[in-house]
């Protein structure tokens, strides 16, 4: 188990390395994405993550993420 300490009011980071990382490109890039999870994508910057969930069609959980702007987007 990985020991991690908690952010100071100067911020953090955690290792998320593990995770898969996906680049969705494209010009209809955010109407698509706005479709399949629970946040608006237009909330998400380069240095500000947005947290969302992917649901199937029941409404349950399929996956639990974070997403942030490329800078190239």
């Amino acid at each position: 188990m990985t020991t991690v300490s908690l952010p100071t009011s100067d911020g953090g980071f955690f290792d998320l390395s593990e995770r898969t990382k996906l680049r969705i490109a494209g010009s209809d890039r955010v109407r698509f994405l706005n479709g399949q999870i629970t946040n608006d994508v237009r909330k998400a910057t380069e240095s500000t993550a947005i947290e969302a969930c992917v649901l199937n069609a029941k409404g349950k959980l399929n996956a639990h993420l974070f997403l942030s702007a490329a800078p190239d987007c």
